[in-house]
């Protein structure tokens, strides 16, 4: 199976971390962020599958580098055409001359 402290992958290549413990056919790992998981062992593997692996720069020899894939925040930023009806009304701003719904 697994040796305590082995960096090992779950099988869809999004998940990896150092194994903690095993404890029957369960597998306890810590990813690097500190998060503690466990698996069963059948989906974990000892080496990145493909796709846990994205492409690096590339050396100036024109080799191709491989580097494992941490986790990578996609790009979150709101544009004007993510803002909703919704979303414009609850920006909308109150003024203090309104009387509170809750107020007789």
């Amino acid at each position: 199976m697994f040796s305590m402290g082995q960096r090992v992958w779950h099988r869809d290549g999004k998940r990896s971390g150092k194994v903690l413990e095993c404890e029957g056919d369960r597998v306890f790992i810590e990813q690097d962020n500190g998060a503690e998981l466990d698996f069963p062992a059948n989906e974990l593997t000892a080496t990145p599958p493909a796709a846990a692996r994205i492409s690096g720069a590339r050396p100036k020899d024109g080799s191709p580098t491989v580097r494992e894939a941490g986790y990578v925040m996609r790009n979150r930023s709101l544009i004007a055409a993510d803002i909703t009806p919704e979303h414009a009304r609850v920006a909308e701003p109150k003024h203090c001359s309104e009387k509170p719904s809750h107020l007789p």
